[in-house]
């Protein structure tokens, strides 16, 4: 299931950590061999959290190129599994929510999807602000299982045109410690991060195409229409 990580063959002389926040913080712009680096560094465990949170809030501040969120989100992508679902000839779409109150959008939409033609790869966080995650709501039901191996996720998608499940730790995992990071450190709203990290999942996942159900206001983190509506 794993995609080779293409590498350029060009010398990249490895910047500072430091060089990459003052970068940032004065309104520069990532190469791809310098988000690539962040990641690997992520992934290898040798970017001090102090000097990530710095950089995190750098971008949050001074945001990022279309390029550079490409970027981003494929580098993520690649840092783990990425699933083939090219023997499914059915349309892979999935289904992204900001959450919120109420959200109750992919319950519906799973099977309706599913039963209309389409393929839906859905892995979901349990990480809920506001109310139970849908994985939570699922597994009152008698026998579901949330949490399958990449195989028997590919042929549950196979068999009924639809699986959701918990996030799997194969999956985008550098994306996860970034994601935690920016729990802490106040830079969620981030709208670069949260596409990178967005599209790095469901890419992984084998999407094709993905629909982004956007909430704002006051039961969401998105409190301003104008982000929702830049999100989307």
């Amino acid at each position: 299931m794993m995609r080779k990580k293409i590498v350029s063959t060009r010398k990249f002389i490895k910047p500072s950590f430091t060089f990459l926040i003052e970068k940032k913080r004065d309104g520069g712009e990532f190469t791809q061999e310098e988000i690539r680096y962040i990641v690997d560094s992520l992934m290898d465990g040798v970017l001090p959290q102090y000097q990530l949170s710095a950089m995190a809030m750098a971008i949050y501040f001074q945001g990022m190129s279309a390029q550079e969120t490409a970027a981003l989100a494929e580098e993520l992508m690649l840092s783990g599994e990425v699933i083939d679902l090219s023997k499914i000839t059915k349309p892979k779409i999935d289904k992204y929510s900001t959450g919120g109150v109420g959200d109750i959008t992919s319950l519906v939409l799973a099977p309706l999807a599913a039963a209309s033609g389409v393929a839906m790869p859905m892995m979901n966080g349990v990480d809920e602000e506001f109310v139970i995650s849908n994985l939570d709501k699922l597994s009152a039901i008698p026998g579901f299982n949330p949490e399958l191996e990449l195989k028997d996720f590919v042929q549950q998608i196979k068999k009924t045109g639809c699986a959701m499940v918990k996030q799997h730790k194969e999956i985008a995992p550098v994306d996860e410690i970034l994601y935690q990071m920016r729990k802490n450190t106040g830079t969620i709203p981030s709208l670069p991060l949260i596409t990178g990290s967005v599209l790095s999942r469901k890419l992984a996942q084998g999407a094709e195409g993905l629909v982004v159900d956007v909430k704002w206001g006051n039961g969401s983190f998105i409190r301003d229409v104008e982000k929702a509506r830049q999100l989307a």
